[in-house]
Order: C-alpha cells, then structure tokens, then sequence
C-alpha cells in the first residue's frame, strides 16, 4: 500500500537505512540480518526510571545526507525499502517521537510516575499478602507452577492486580521517545530516527524494567542471548531482495571483497538457500562512501 503523497515534494526517504561502524558487522549483517541489540533510553528525568530495550535503528534520510550521518554512525550502512519493512515489521517498528515542548515532556512524566505508583502499591500489597504465615506455610511445599498458580489465584480473591498492559504501554511509549537536542547541542530530529523492538520475551530478551544503565558486559550477555534466538534478527526472505535498496561501504577497495564475500557465503540475510540471481542483485546494489562524497 502506497503511504507517500508522490504529488508532494517529499521530504523524507523511500529508504531506511542502518549504519554500522565496521566492516566485518557489515558482512555479519549480510549473512544473519540485523540482529536486535540492547539500548537504554529515558528521555525524560531522573525521576523516571528507564528501560533497556532490545532494538533495531534506522535512519529515515536522504541518500545525499548519509555521508554525515556516517561520520557519527558508522560507515557502513543498508537501506531498505520503507514501505517493505513497514509490511514485514509493522507492529513493532516506528519512528521516533521527538520531546521538545516541556509541557509535553512534563505530561508523559506526570502519566508515567502515576504508573509508577499504582505498580509500587500492587508490589506493596503483594509482598503484605504473601507474608501471612498460613500463605507461607502452604506455598512451601508447592511446585514452581502450581507455586504461580496459587499465587495468581490469592491475588484474584485479594483483589490485588496489576494493570501488565498498562505497564507495558508505558515502557514501549518510552522506548520511542527521544530529545529534540542533545545537551551539548546535537539535533537528533535532523535523524529522523526509527526503531523496531524485539516484543518482551522474559526468559531470552527481556525488557529491563527501571534500569539507569548497562554495563558492558550486561550488553554483551543481553545481545549474545537474542543472537541465539531465530527471530533475533531483522531478515529478508530471498524473494525479497529487490527491497535492499543500498548496500554501502567505506572505501571504494572494500567493494570487490564484498562481492566475494555475497558470493562464497552460505547465507545472506538469515537464509540457507540463495541462488546466483539473487546474490547478483545484491551485488548491484553496492557502492561506496568515498563515491558517494565524490559525487554527491
């Protein structure tokens, strides 16, 4: 379905691009797609706590400006067609909602501490219930699902719930926001960022609730997870590669073992079988940086 007014002068790409900074994660991509990596964000104040978020970027720009974005991003890059991702990832990919008006970034705060508040007396009255001796008692001797199962059947006759879509609505909201301005003066809207987030998967990639940072061999642990996971990864199905719109390097001598690489790997874009034609396209559809600067 056709989402751009092409009687109007568009502003934004028919591509979304991804950088990377290396060329070997280049190749990484080409062979298992892009694969979901943790990011904390909390745009708003200290006094909300963030999440760290298993995601994917990409940068809704004009093939002219990506040289720039290069220099802070990486360069190395992909671009793929906008309106193919938006039908293969739509419900979990999205551009950035960019904060500038404080009366907005004072609103979402306000909503998100009133969340916040009902999750703490849920945990309050949870921990209060759960401290009876007779609960105890009888809990002990219980089996981790039917230990979840009482549990969840004493909070029902309690009364006590808590609102998970609400809290999620909440954490996926703020995964999407994002400052108009850095402190040191940055404009990040100049990006026009978009994410796709791996959807909460408590026991592989889970969201990390009220989390300020991450170290980085958290990172590392986290990411090494969700490359275990067979959807951890942005992919395109093989009769899909006309959608790759760009493949970009840095320099003009990393084209040709580029194309040795799509030639003589086994999978390209998490797909075990790639015939001539395919990689073909996709070799048509490398060119360099150092062109583009050239040329541009």
């Amino acid at each position: 379905m056709k989402r751009l007014a092409k009687d109007l002068p568009a502003i934004n790409a028919d591509t979304l691009f991804h950088f990377t900074p290396s060329f070997s994660v280049l190749k990484k991509i080409l062979s298992s797609g892009i694969r979901f990596s943790y990011s904390v964000e909390n745009p708003l104040d200290c006094t909300n706590p963030g999440v760290a978020i298993p995601m994917v970027s990409f940068c809704d720009i004009p093939l002219s400006k990506t040289s720039r974005h290069a220099r802070k991003y990486g360069s190395y890059c992909i671009g793929f067609n906008k309106e193919f991702l938006l039908d293969l990832y739509n419900p979990i990919l999205n551009p950035i909602i960019y904060l500038e008006s404080n009366n907005l970034i004072q609103s979402l705060s306000d909503l998100f501490s009133m969340q916040e508040k009902v999750h703490s007396k849920f945990m309050s009255d949870m921990i209060s219930l759960v401290s009876k001796p007779e609960i105890q008692e009888k809990a002990k001797d219980l089996s981790d699902e039917e230990l979840k199962s009482y549990m969840n059947q004493i909070l029902d006759e309690n009364g006590i719930n808590e609102n998970n879509d609400l809290d999620f609505s909440k954490k996926f909201i703020l995964g999407l926001l994002k400052p108009t301005y850095s402190d040191q003066g940055y404009c990040y809207f100049n990006e026009r960022e978009w994410r796709a987030f791996y959807m909460h998967d408590y026991r592989n990639a889970p969201w990390i609730w009220d989390c300020e940072s991450l170290s980085k061999e958290d990172r590392k642990k986290l990411n090494d997870s969700v490359a275990t996971l067979d959807d951890g990864f942005i992919t395109i199905p093989n009769d899909w590669f006309h959608m790759i719109n760009y493949i970009i390097v840095k320099k003009e001598s990393q084209i040709l073992p580029l194309i040795r690489y799509i030639v003589k790997t086994k999978r390209l874009f998490g797909n075990d079988i790639v015939g001539a034609e395919q990689r073909l396209f996709l070799i048509s559809r490398i060119t360099s940086f150092e062109r583009l600067n050239a040329d541009i």
